[in-house]
């Protein structure tokens, strides 16, 4: 009885690790898709710059009303020496000369012009946040405060 019993219990611990090694397939869903973007792109090689146009399509998913939007702009934690990214991550050796410093070659994005679906220019109304610490050199977070609000479920091209 005890051996039936064990290799009962061998036969069905056969079969739970052969069943876990199959891969599972879940239906995967995706979240609803609020933003689309469509980039012109090009690049100067002679001035090493890449000047862009961007336009934004977003659908305000909630049921709040939106009356200012933010933008990550990652290039600019290598604007200079003092971003929160080189700051805190101790990137640049304590020892190492200002001058040598200063001559370095940065890399940042400059935001020159901003305007919504009814030509409104936005572009004054954009300011750099510091939304974790007050480092007024880490302009990493760009925050848009809009004209017209993104009412619920709406869509808003910027």
């Amino acid at each position: 009885m005890i051996r039936k019993l064990c290799l009962l219990l061998l036969v069905f611990a056969s079969w739970l690790v052969a069943l876990s090694a199959q891969p599972q397939r879940f239906p995967v869903a995706l979240s609803a898709r609020t933003a689309s973007y469509d980039m012109d792109i090009r690049l100067d090689v002679d001035h090493q710059q890449v000047q862009a146009t961007q336009t934004l399509i977003f659908t305000n998913p909630s049921a709040d009303t939106i009356h200012t939007m933010r933008f990550h702009v990652y290039y600019n934690a290598w604007k200079n020496n003092q971003t929160d990214f080189f700051t805190e991550t101790g990137r640049i050796p304590r020892d190492k000369p200002q001058a040598e410093i200063d001559s370095c070659r940065w890399s940042w994005i400059n935001v020159t012009k901003i305007t919504d679906e009814q030509g409104n220019d936005l572009t004054k109304a954009q300011a750099y946040v510091q939304p974790d610490d007050d480092n007024p050199f880490d302009q990493t977070v760009l925050e848009v405060r809009l004209v017209q609000p993104v009412l619920p479920h709406q869509t808003y091209r910027l």
